[in-house]
């Protein structure tokens, strides 16, 4: 055997919560304790049990057969353990701490604490707390507040507006490396909420904005997705979105290596995973696929398409393939020309269309429709306007990530030059007839 072979054989990664869909059956090749204190730690092949024994809390290695298990959270992402001496222990600060043969700690809790007598539980909910141990009430640390890849009923992705703090969700680098890479999914509650998942610096997809009942940028949101999905203001500055948590079903949602959010549900009779959603179903789910004031459609080729009254800003670009560039208007608008809106907006008009993914950055108003429609004529700033009547009023002064649905969406008005439109349909026309 190679040295590499045994190295890899020997790295495992330490600390997993494994959800367990079948009762958990002891092979007698491990202990369990109930808890971890200052006197009773965790050593490698041992095994933390939440009370009803569906959550297991134990080492593993990747390249174990997890036949009835499903890993939901590891401890040290990005410092495995290279052999079997890991143990899981109350620190003398109090806090949780994984440590190796040499005593080097490679992960804390770092939660808060004075309290060295501090307990670890682990709960049926699937949480792992840190407990004053005096009362096993109080929580000075909880791994619902720092996820890995996967969120299960109960736990939130939230932001807190006046710190800014967030707790997000972090895909794995591959389906056999849990360390942490480019994805994120986090909230977004600066003014009405939605959900983004992230590459490095840029959004990778979007859900449109929370209306109270569903996010309208999510095209089957009003089937699965929206079955006990939520977003909730604490009042205290804290916005979060949180997952079904209705039934006893075993349902979880997982942020996977690729950048898709995918939501599953445990099929009893078949014993695996079933996935009921996911959101990146299409190229015209990955965010701003067809650049800026261009729209997607999965189902015409090419899927990209200028809204209309804009033109590719690269046309060669865009013949190839490459539409991030996006379009710009074919014909300016009269109060740009004249720099009379009061006259000009006579000129200019609306081109409504129906059921889209509306675009991102939409600015909120709680005038009534048809006053918008005409302050949003003449104000050249303003690309296009749309309605939802638990939001309001939005519009748009740049529009990227828009996307034609095949039902349930939103009807968005384009601001355009309708004199010029016209004479485009007519020699189009005349064109079609020669």
């Amino acid at each position: 055997m190679s040295n590499s072979s045994s190295s890899r054989r020997n790295l495992q990664y330490l600390v997993r919560i494994i959800l367990v869909i079948l009762r958990f059956i002891d092979t007698g090749l491990c202990s369990e304790v109930d808890n971890i204190t200052s006197t009773q730690s965790l050593s490698d092949p041992g095994m933390l049990s939440s009370p009803g024994g569906v959550f297991k809390l134990g080492f593993f290695s990747l390249w174990y057969n997890f036949s009835v298990t499903t890993v939901i959270w590891v401890a040290n992402r990005d410092k495995p353990l290279r052999d079997s001496s890991g143990v899981v222990k109350i620190s003398r600060g109090g806090n949780i701490v994984i440590t190796n043969g040499e005593e080097e700690i490679l992960w804390s809790s770092n939660g808060s604490t004075s309290q060295v007598n501090s307990n670890g539980l682990l709960q049926d909910s699937g949480n792992f707390v840190l407990v004053d141990h005096r009362d096993n009430m109080t929580t000075i640390w909880q791994r619902f507040e720092h996820p890995s890849d996967s969120t299960i009923p109960r736990m939130r992705i939230s932001e807190n507006t006046k710190t800014g703090e967030m707790v997000e969700a972090r895909s794995w680098r591959s389906p056999s490396d849990p360390n942490i890479v480019d994805f994120s999914l986090r909230m977004n509650a600066r003014v009405f909420s939605q959900v983004y998942i992230w590459k490095g610096r840029r959004p990778y997809w979007h859900t449109g904005l929370w209306n109270g009942q569903i996010f309208i940028g999510v095209q089957n949101m009003y089937s699965v997705v929206s079955d006990g999905f939520d977003v909730v203001n604490d009042r205290e500055g804290v916005v979060y979105f949180t997952g079904p948590v209705r039934d006893n079903l075993f349902r979880k949602l997982v942020l996977d290596w690729i950048g898709n959010f995918v939501q599953s549900i445990w099929d009893v009779n078949e014993t695996n995973w079933k996935i009921i959603w996911s959101a990146l179903n299409n190229d015209c789910e990955v965010y701003g696929t067809c650049g800026p004031f261009g729209s997607c459609n999965y189902l015409e080729s090419p899927v990209c398409s200028c809204l209309r009254g804009f033109e590719p800003k690269h046309r060669e670009e865009w013949q190839k393939g490459n539409w991030t560039s996006g379009c710009i208007r074919r014909s300016a608008l009269q109060c740009q020309v004249k720099n009379n809106t009061a006259y000009s907006s006579k000129e200019d008009g609306f081109i409504k269309m129906e059921l889209m993914k509306l675009p991102d950055f939409a600015e909120t108003s709680s005038t009534t429709e048809d006053l918008y429609r005409i302050q949003c004529l003449r104000n050249c700033s303003c690309i296009g306007y749309a309605f939802d009547s638990s939001i309001g009023c939005m519009s748009w002064s740049k529009m990227i990530d828009i996307q034609q649905f095949q039902s349930l969406g939103n009807d968005l008005y384009i601001h355009v030059h309708i004199q010029s439109l016209c004479f485009l349909q007519i020699m189009v026309m005349t064109l079609r007839k020669s």
